[in-house]
């Protein structure tokens, strides 16, 4: 999640989110790790996720990896509206693993 959001600030100009978004949809499989991690997104990212997830339901495989509880991912996200088009689409069409248990980097 930090290096999608640090890559899309690289970007800028919108013909380049676009091609960095088409390569991404033709990735069979998109992980986004440590989601909703840190400050809540700028308006930008979070229109460009919900961009990227609706893009991606029913074609490809998306998976969200994050240390805070789902629960709490609409408040992170800032607006409203796209935080329920967000969580609709991850909520809906998804299963979800939740893992219990010491983290494995505590038995090194």
């Amino acid at each position: 999640m930090i290096d999608l959001a640090e890559k899309l600030a690289e970007l800028r100009s919108e013909h380049n989110v676009r091609a960095f978004t088409q390569r991404l949809q033709m990735k069979k499989l998109l992980i986004i790790d440590d989601f909703a991690m840190g400050d809540s997104p700028c308006k930008a990212l979070s229109t460009y996720l919900l961009r990227n997830i609706d893009s991606r339901q029913g074609v490809a495989s998306t998976i969200v990896a994050a240390q805070r509880n789902w629960m709490e991912w609409h408040s992170w996200i800032n607006d409203p509206a796209t935080a329920d088009a967000i969580m609709d689409r991850l909520l809906n069409y998804s299963y979800m693993i939740e893992l219990k248990g010491r983290s494995l980097r505590e038995l090194k």
